[in-house]
């Protein structure tokens, strides 16, 4: 028991409680450093959906425009209008 009390309270029983110490201390800055990559890496992703979610919007917008167009040129009865605009259409590439 004596020798057990004398390491601990030995300078070799102090060098063990440092190294101990800054073992922890290491595992912390390890531990905090992962949560903080993990954090980084979902709101990545989350500025990633809303990017898509708002370029799904602008298509979406743009559609409608379009099928505003066709039905008022329906509507309206302009057969050549119509033609006109699906063949510029075709030829410039455009392909939705």
């Amino acid at each position: 028991m004596e020798s057990i009390l004398s390491l601990i309270f030995s300078k070799l029983g102090a060098l063990g409680a440092i190294l101990m110490a800054l073992g922890g201390l290491w595992l912390r800055g390890w531990w905090y450093k992962s949560r903080a990559e993990r954090a980084e890496r979902e709101r990545e992703g989350l500025q990633v959906q809303v990017e898509i979610t708002q370029a799904q919007g602008e298509i979406t917008a743009e559609t409608e425009r379009r099928k505003e167009k066709i039905d008022e040129m329906v509507q309206s009865g302009d057969a050549a209008g119509l033609s006109a605009y699906f063949n510029r259409r075709v030829q410039s590439g455009d392909k939705s």
